[in-house]
């Protein structure tokens, strides 16, 4: 197994995860807790239908 750290390599998958997050944050970050959690919950809930609707398990969802 490759040494991730030392090599200063960084997954695709994780780079992909990282800008996710900084994304979300950037859209939720003036918001209230409890409004930020709301948010998150819908629009979680909205991937999950577009999930439903088109069959997409295991690949990359962008905006959704």
């Amino acid at each position: 197994m490759m040494n991730l750290k030392a090599s200063g390599q960084v997954p695709k998958a994780q780079q992909e995860v990282s800008e996710l997050k900084q994304r979300l944050y950037e859209e939720i970050k003036d918001m209230s807790t409890a409004d930020s959690l709301k948010y998150l919950l819908e629009k979680n809930q909205k991937t999950v239908e577009h999930i439903r609707h088109n069959g997409q398990t295991g690949q990359t969802l962008k905006q959704v």
